[in-house]
């Protein structure tokens, strides 16, 4: 009987329609299986970079390496003598708690339609790692089965499906099989989500699954400032990446400009036309809402049209909150050594003002809230982006007030990181004026008022493993 031993990286997700599952044995509080195999398997160096060399990071896999994903095939594993499977965990990079589950089926006879609940056995309820949202370690081992030549095995993903307060498989978000044809996309060449590799020396195959990252971009009046080409090239080696560009009631040619560069990319650039100009904030709002419709997506983000951050930094930031518990990570302008950071003179010294006001009123010890690039966990953009901000232009400082006080101060400083750029550069054609930063002090007053008076009229009721708090501005909130 020939042995197999799958390993599983998980890089994002997709999910789940119902709850009817099987379960290999008993799984702890953390979703961390009770029926581990007792000795771990080993990881070898040479595997990790094996791995690391056939999927290089920032290298699109439909670019670098499209024989992975060529028309005709799948990820499913596929037995032609008797074998014991087992699933071994190396890494996760997912904000999610997702669930990885199997099916089988009779390679004379395969099924034409996606397997049902009742026909998926959940191998890890919480395939989390150790420190990050669940209990797993490099090596943990799973037996799933011995199975007959002519069995087909395949594998679903159920995003965010682990619910830390019930401690059960719940509803999750979507699913991603490894068979390309039950996945969603209408475009068939999207839907390959897995790849395997061959690991012959160790007698394994490796499964590795991308993630989804949607990026909102604001523009007003950018004809002539919109670098449609560096977005071009960007889009083109980026394929796990899909734009958003919000026209905010441009009176120039920008948003012809916008759908000239849709063209032909429809998969991978969304245009939102808003009539009329509401402004920087409600075109953010309106582009992150927009975006968390698509199902696709693991994490949302918005940044600036001139890219005075540039798109290599901002994947630096999806790679920090992909490999971290936090819910938001936000740009930050820091000058220092190694680092590219441009400001006019003028605009250091008020900002420097501005942003002891913000420290202040947040509690938080942020050295720059302003940067015009952030990247949101998908389950955190209707606590920030549903309601209209206040102001104009820091609605960014309202963001993380909604956050403090959704979750709490200790809560939010968790979920919140500052993550320092390699550049910035101050483009010009800025819209914000000097005679409009010394608005700002203002409207910083505006937030403070209206977030403390949300403050004082809030009921905190606390239970036996959650706390509810009603208040007039946000609808009841259960938290574990």
């Amino acid at each position: 009987m020939k042995k197999i031993v799958l390993i599983l990286l998980t890089f994002s997700s997709l999910a789940l329609r119902a709850q009817s599952y099987n379960f290999l044995g008993e799984y702890d509080w953390r979703g961390t299986p009770l029926y581990l195999e007792a000795e771990r398997d080993t990881v070898s160096i040479e595997t990790v970079e094996m791995i690391s060399n056939s999927l290089p990071e920032s290298y699109p896999v439909p670019d670098y390496n499209p024989q992975y994903i060529t028309s005709g095939y799948d990820t499913d594993i596929k037995l032609t003598k008797d074998a014991d499977v087992w699933i071994t965990f190396i890494s996760e990079g997912a904000g999610y708690r997702n669930v990885l589950g199997f099916y089988t089926y009779d390679l004379e006879n395969p099924q034409s339609t996606n397997p049902t609940a009742e026909e998926i056995t959940i191998i890890f309820p919480n395939a989390s790692a150790l420190g990050s949202g669940g209990g797993l370690s490099v090596g943990d081992k799973v037996k799933i089965g011995s199975f007959k030549a002519g069995t087909g095995i395949g594998w679903v993903l159920l995003a965010n499906a682990w619910s830390e307060r019930t401690e059960t498989v719940g509803n999750g978000l979507w699913q991603l099989f490894s068979n390309p044809n039950f996945n969603p996309e209408a475009n068939e060449s999207l839907r390959h989500h897995n790849v395997l590799l061959a690991d012959p020396d160790n007698e394994r195959v490796i499964l590795i699954q991308k993630r989804c990252v949607g990026v909102v971009i604001p523009c007003y009046n950018e004809e002539d400032r919109l670098l449609s080409t560096a977005f071009l090239n960007f889009i083109d080696k980026n394929s796990g990446y899909h734009l958003c560009f919000v026209n905010d009631g441009s009176k120039d040619n920008t948003l012809q400009i916008l759908n000239k560069l849709k063209e032909g990319r429809e998969d991978f650039i969304t245009v939102y036309d808003c009539e009329k100009n509401g402004g920087k904030a409600e075109a953010v709002r309106l582009g992150m809402l927009h975006m968390v419709d698509h199902k696709d997506l693991d994490y949302i983000g918005f940044l600036d049209a001139d890219l005075s951050t540039d798109l290599t930094d901002f994947d630096e930031l999806v790679t920090t909150i992909e490999n971290s518990d936090y819910k938001i990570v936000s740009g930050s302008r820091i000058s220092r050594m190694g680092a590219n950071i441009t400001k006019e003179s003028a605009r250091k010294i008020i900002s420097l003002t501005v942003n002891f006001i913000i420290r202040k009123i947040l509690s938080m010890d942020f050295k720059d809230t302003q940067c015009g690039a952030k990247i949101f966990h998908k389950d955190v953009i209707n606590i920030c982006f549903r309601d209209k901000f206040i102001t104009q232009w820091i609605f960014d400082v309202e963001i993380f007030k909604r956050v403090t006080h959704y979750f709490g101060l200790e809560r939010a400083k968790e979920i919140l990181c500052e993550k320092p750029l390699k550049r910035w550069i101050h483009a010009d054609g800025s819209k914000l004026s000097m005679k409009d930063s010394v608005k700002i002090i203002g409207q910083l007053g505006q937030i403070a008022w209206s977030y403390r008076k949300l403050n004082t009229l809030s009921e905190i009721n606390v239970f036996d493993k959650y706390f509810v708090i009603r208040d007039n501005k946000f609808p009841t909130r259960i938290i574990s």
